[in-house]
């Protein structure tokens, strides 16, 4: 897949001999390799604000632009790189002396659109800053583009923080004009992100491991933001725990050897989706599988673990709001696990390993209503694995259950009816601490201790156990 090269890299201070950095041999310049300025200068407006890397970077991924196959990330390696070969260096007149401007009549044939412009601090003697020059203003100003300031339509001063801000010479180098010409950028590999991946962790970034580079810088950005560092790792694999849920990120990487950094590329993008909270409970002949709902997705994924642990997808929730599923294929007595992942596009997210257990345990059914001397005595289907029931009662026509008691068998006996009164029972079984489903009209019966009178609703025959 062709990937679109972005720029920018970090300017290094560098100090060296001023004898050194002001040799000229315009003998060696290379007439074979042309240069397009406007190109250049088109690359430059559209990145001189892309927030990663500094004025080096900027100035080589320029030129580079305009077909010049050099790549430095130092500003004194960059115009070694070019004077003589490239182009040739002037230096430059500024109007007030080692403060001042440049007015593009006081340097005739020195410089020009899409050439660059070097700093020399005459104090330490070193090269510091370089700028990209975009000809001249109304009023015959040079303007330029500097990594994150656009001066262009500006009046410039050509001052440096860099020893104090004075006492500086200023060189152009006039680069060789002709059409643009690509090749190889840089000698530090570009690491290729080969996964981008929600985790319950966090956005986990993998990449392709560059020969002899020492550690990698993580960059991230949203739709239409610049790029921000996150982290510099020695590993091929970062974890951004900072994602925002919901939120679509890219994200870049560039190696690093002996300070050199690579380029990068335009980054892969991902939706950040949390992982759910799930939760399970048992209903009539299922487990309902429920879930909190994930910023901006599409749906939801279901899993369950097989025999071996094994997540398995059983279903697909469409709809980024419906947050439940009912799994009827369960047996009494067996233990199942549950996860969920949100997913939009193609894009699936985290979700919790772990999961979410339980027990199914089957519900109680078949009542039945016998007169008792002490009250009303329910019974109902024996649950195998069940460790005791709750029993629940309601006034016919009402909604809410009341609990009345626990039974250690399959049946019980309602002590505390009132007489006269209708009244509609169910049971749940539990195992341990888990609880079956209840029918939701069990059984109604009036309630009377009056001998040889009942009143209940037609059963069936008792069924003795549920597997």
């Amino acid at each position: 897949m062709t990937k679109k090269l972005i720029s920018i890299i970090f300017a290094f201070i560098l100090s060296i001999s001023s004898v050194s950095i002001l040799s000229v041999n315009a003998s060696a310049a290379n007439k074979d390799v042309s240069y397009n300025a406007e190109s250049a200068l088109k690359y430059a407006e559209a990145n001189w604000n892309s927030g990663v890397g500094l004025c080096a970077e900027f100035a080589s991924r320029c030129i580079q632009a305009g077909g010049i196959n050099v790549f430095q990330p130092r500003v004194v390696n960059l115009y070694n790189a070019l004077n003589g070969k490239y182009g040739t260096s002037h230096k430059l007149v500024l109007t007030g002396g080692t403060r001042g401007s440049l007015r593009m009549s006081d340097n005739d044939d020195k410089i020009g659109k899409g050439d660059l412009i070097f700093y020399f601090c005459n104090i330490c003697k070193s090269f510091s800053h370089v700028v990209v020059c975009n000809g001249a203003n109304s009023a015959g100003y040079i303007q330029d583009y500097a990594h994150n300031s656009a001066d262009n339509g500006r009046k410039q001063t050509y001052t440096y923080g860099h020893c104090g801000g004075n006492n500086w010479t200023v060189y152009g180098i006039d680069l060789y004009d002709g059409p643009a010409v690509y090749g190889e950028k840089t000698n530090v590999g570009i690491p290729e992100i080969s996964s981008v991946q929600n985790a319950e962790s966090g956005v986990v970034v993998k990449w392709s491991a560059i020969k002899n580079a020492d550690k990698y810088n993580v960059y991230r950005k949203t739709n239409g933001g610049r790029w921000q560092r996150l982290s510099q790792v020695k590993t091929t694999n970062y974890t951004d725990k900072t994602a925002a849920d919901g939120v679509k990120y890219f994200y870049t990487v560039r190696a690093i050897d002996n300070n050199i950094l690579s380029q990068y590329f335009d980054g892969e993008s991902v939706i950040s989706l949390k992982a759910p909270t799930v939760s399970v409970s048992n209903k009539l002949k299922s487990v309902t599988v429920k879930w909190t709902t994930v910023k901006n997705a599409q749906g939801y994924y279901v899993y369950k673990a097989n025999a071996k642990n094994k997540w398995i997808k059983i279903a697909t929730v469409k709809g980024g709001l419906k947050t439940s599923f009912i799994d009827e294929n369960v047996e009494n007595g067996k233990i199942y696990k549950y996860t969920v992942k949100a997913y939009s596009d193609n894009v699936s997210g985290a979700y919790s390993n772990k999961g979410s257990s339980i027990t199914y345990v089957a519900t109680p059914f078949t009542f039945t209503t016998t007169k008792n001397k002490d009250g009303l005595k329910i019974s109902f289907s024996d649950i195998i694995g069940a460790t005791r029931y709750r029993v629940y009662r309601k006034i016919k026509g009402e909604s809410t259950w009341t609990p009345i008691g626990y039974s250690s068998t399959n049946s019980f006996v309602d002590k505390t009816g009132v007489n006269g009164k209708v009244y509609v029972y169910t049971a749940r079984a539990i195992n341990g601490t888990t609880y079956s489903g209840y029918l939701n009209n069990a059984v109604t019966c009036k309630y009377e201790k009056s001998a040889n009178h009942l009143n209940s609703t037609p059963g069936k025959t008792l069924v003795k156990t549920v597997k």
